[in-house]
């Protein structure tokens, strides 16, 4: 920090010596504030129990090419843990190849995210889609 130049602008030089008096704890209160506001405010803090209400929450239906999409989604700890299948393409034997493989990536891809805008799978776009839009629909009942 170039004190200098903080000497140079008044205003600048008012918040080193607030910020001083936070770091000496002359502020303790000033200090939360200051933490609060560079994580994103108030509205990051309330939320800091999870994005969604805990719950099952099943997606409506989406009718896809190959098959209908349905899922349900777990929330626990305000975090997506979990979703399931309740409807997917296995009919051919190809779509049932597919779902074997695409439907556990897409799952991971959005717990991990905590959110259904998760990545197309190669192969599997169709049903990725159906995913995407039945999970949306279980994440906005579980929205806070």
């Amino acid at each position: 920090m170039n004190c200098k130049h903080l000497e140079a602008n008044p205003i600048a030089t008012l918040y080193a010596e607030d910020l001083k008096a936070v770091m000496r704890g002359r502020f303790p209160w000033l200090g939360a504030a200051v933490i609060l506001l560079a994580i994103g405010g108030p509205a990051a803090a309330a939320q800091s129990k999870g994005r969604y209400n805990d719950g099952e929450y099943v997606g409506k239906p989406v009718d896809t090419n190959w098959g209908a999409v349905q899922v349900k989604a777990i929330v626990q700890d305000g975090s997506l843990t979990e979703v399931q299948f309740m409807q997917y393409p296995y009919h051919r034997r190809r779509s049932a190849e597919i779902s074997s493989w695409a439907l556990p990536a897409l799952r991971n891809e959005a717990i991990r995210a905590q959110s259904a805008r998760v990545d197309m799978v190669s192969q599997a776009t169709i049903t990725a889609d159906g995913f995407q839009q039945s999970l949306a629909t279980a994440l906005s009942q579980a929205a806070n």
